[in-house]
C-alpha cells in the first residue's frame, strides 16, 4: 500500500470553531480528527489472514479452508503443499462450500497443505 503525506498549516484557530487550515478538506480534517483512518481514506479495506494445515489423506483431493467466512475471489486464497507455494492453475476455490480442489486427480496421502485466506 503507498503512503501519501498529508501536510497542513494551522492558518488561525478560534475556539468555538474548528482550526483553519491550508489546503482544508474534508478528508484531511477527518484524519486529525480520527474520524477515519489512512486506509478508509485510500478506499482500501484491511485483510485479516486466517490458515487451516490439514495433511492429505490420499483419498480426496479437496481441501476446506475453514475460516471466520469464504473469502471473496481466488485472488484471496493462498496454498502451498509441503511447503511448495502452489499456482491458481494448480487448484481450484468453490466460494459455495469454502474449500479448494487440487486440480491433480490424484493426491499422496500425508502431503501437508496449507490454505491461508485474506478476509
Amino acid at each position: 500500500m503507498a503512503l501519501t503525506q498529508i501536510t497542513t498549516q494551522v492558518i488561525s484557530s478560534n475556539a468555538a470553531t474548528e482550526p483553519k487550515l491550508a489546503n482544508d478538506s474534508v478528508g484531511t480534517r477527518q484524519l486529525i480528527d480520527g474520524s477515519v483512518t489512512l486506509d478508509k481514506l485510500a478506499g482500501n479495506s484491511v485483510f485479516t489472514p486466517f490458515t487451516n494445515t490439514s495433511a492429505s489423506s490420499g483419498t480426496s483431493n479437496v481441501f476446506f479452508i475453514q475460516g471466520p467466512e469464504a473469502p471473496l475471489s481466488a485472488d484471496y486464497v493462498f496454498v502451498n503443499y509441503d511447503g511448495v507455494v502452489q499456482p491458481q492453475q494448480e487448484w481450484v476455490y468453490n466460494s459455495g462450500n469454502d474449500s479448494i480442489q487440487a486440480k491433480d486427480a490424484t493426491f499422496a496421502a500425508g502431503i501437508t497443505v496449507d490454505i491461508t485466506a485474506w478476509y
